[in-house]
């Protein structure tokens, strides 16, 4: 189905800067503030609306060239240039983006759960929790943790990440 006037205009404003509201307030529609998002976000479900955007975003990339693969290159480029006119601090940030982008170093881990399933991990974020909860010195010492059985007795937590020793999980030492 076609998209309407305003719809287009909605896809061609959205392209602009990627923020719906100002892009459905820019095409014309009359809605403000908390129902502009919400009419906004609709419209960015809409699936014809969807191709639109997607199709309009093709053909912007072909025209600028600009796409992923040119960033990479230009980001490598910046990571190796040395001498005149060059900034340690900009290879180092070009570097991170493209360890980011190849997702070289991440704090969420997946691993396999019940019947396979993924579970995300962030490591960063169950370390919070740990020391938050007292089960993790902020000095990175031994955790205590317990778990409770299905009488709802406490008891201490005994399993091979704790190296057998029950009560706490193992203490690794910074280097």
């Amino acid at each position: 189905m076609p998209l309407t006037e305003k719809q287009q205009r909605f896809v061609e404003e959205y392209l602009v800067d990627l923020n719906a509201t100002a892009a459905y307030q820019r095409a014309g529609y009359k809605a403000t503030g908390g129902a502009a998002r919400a009419d906004a976000s609709r419209l960015l479900t809409n699936a014809n609306v969807q191709q639109a955007i997607e199709i309009a975003r093709a053909k912007q990339q072909e025209k600028t060239e600009l796409n992923a693969e040119y960033v990479r290159k230009g980001l490598q480029r910046e990571a190796e240039l040395t001498g005149e006119g060059s900034s340690p601090s900009a290879r180092v940030s070009a570097l991170s983006w493209l360890g980011k982008h190849f997702a070289m170093f991440t704090d969420v881990h997946e691993v396999a759960g019940k019947a396979g399933s993924a579970i995300e991990l962030n490591v960063k974020a169950i370390g919070n929790y740990a020391r938050y909860f007292g089960l993790a010195g902020s000095d990175g010492g031994e955790a205590q943790a317990e778990s409770v059985d299905r009488n709802g007795s406490e008891k201490p937590l005994d399993t091979p990440s704790t190296n057998g020793k029950a009560g706490g999980l193992p203490h690794h030492p910074r280097t």
